[in-house]
């Protein structure tokens, strides 16, 4: 008798929650100059949320142009919990992918066009 499992589960991009999520600074690149810091716990869950359902692809064999911006996830306790380069002008495709964020230090580009509010 051949017997087959199916296992079915949900699984996240990101190692955290929205609700671990306190603030959202958006910075230039090298984090010299912050443009904007984002509190708002809707856009915050909307980011978090996209990032968490977008396909992923490895840039760890691309040569990608450099985003303008970062994105950086606090915490409650101003403590890190994620930077990622975000594409803020324009959309990226990359091997049928199309978003705006980037992880440097997993080299993985999410599918997520979610535009933070200006």
């Amino acid at each position: 008798m051949l017997c087959v499992i199916v296992l079915c589960g949900c699984s996240s991009n990101l190692s955290f929650e929205a609700k671990d999520v306190y603030q959202l600074t958006v910075t230039d690149y090298e984090r010299t100059h912050v443009f904007q810091t984002i509190e708002d716990a809707v856009v915050i869950k909307e980011l978090v949320d996209s990032l968490n359902r977008a396909q992923t692809v490895s840039t760890a064999a691309m040569d990608l142009v450099l985003p303008l911006n970062r994105v950086v996830f606090l915490n409650q306790q101003g403590e890190v919990l994620l930077e990622l380069g975000y594409y803020d002008d324009e959309t990226l495709t990359l091997n049928g992918v199309t978003g705006r964020y980037w992880d440097s230090k997993r080299d993985l580009f999410y599918g997520s066009s979610y535009e933070l509010p200006s």
